[in-house]
């Protein structure tokens, strides 16, 4: 009896050993199904990667042009703004000049008068006189010239 109760308790055993057997080969399976769908998942993961740093280089590409192209606009800004200043200096000098001409003219003028009023001086000195108009006369083209120029 305790022969046959030993046999049945290693069969007993070995169908609990074959059985867990059979369950730790089925983890086994599904453990190496597992593996193999993570390395897939893994490898598409990668060339997701990778395609993920090339959009990133291209974009850090991209700023990096935009930023010199800003720098460059800056640049010209700059270079502009100081054009438009200088000739905003030469305005203002040439309207100086403008009005040192007109109150030189007008001074020629009233000196004309003078003289012209003066008969005997203008007598006596007819040809100077012709020379002092065609000096004022260059000076009115001159002033005319300027004021052309300023309304343009």
């Amino acid at each position: 009896m305790e022969r046959k109760s030993r046999l049945e308790w290693e069969r007993q055993r070995m169908q609990e050993l074959s059985t867990q057997k059979s369950r730790l080969l089925d983890q086994i399976n599904d453990l190496k199904s597992r593996e193999k769908a993570f390395g897939f998942e893994l490898e598409s993961m990668g060339d997701t990667m990778q395609t993920c740093q090339t959009k990133i280089n291209q974009i850090e590409t991209n700023i990096h042009t935009i930023d010199e192209s800003i720098a460059d606009i800056q640049r010209n800004i700059i270079t502009e703004k100081n054009l438009f200043e200088n000739i905003e200096q030469q305005k203002k000098d040439l309207i100086i000049q403008l009005n040192n001409i007109q109150i030189e003219r007008e001074s020629l003028e009233s000196l004309l008068n003078q003289l012209n009023q003066s008969k005997e001086f203008s007598k006596i000195f007819k040809m100077k006189d012709f020379q002092f108009k065609k000096i004022v006369t260059s000076l009115n083209e001159l002033l005319r010239k300027i004021r052309i120029f300023y309304s343009t």
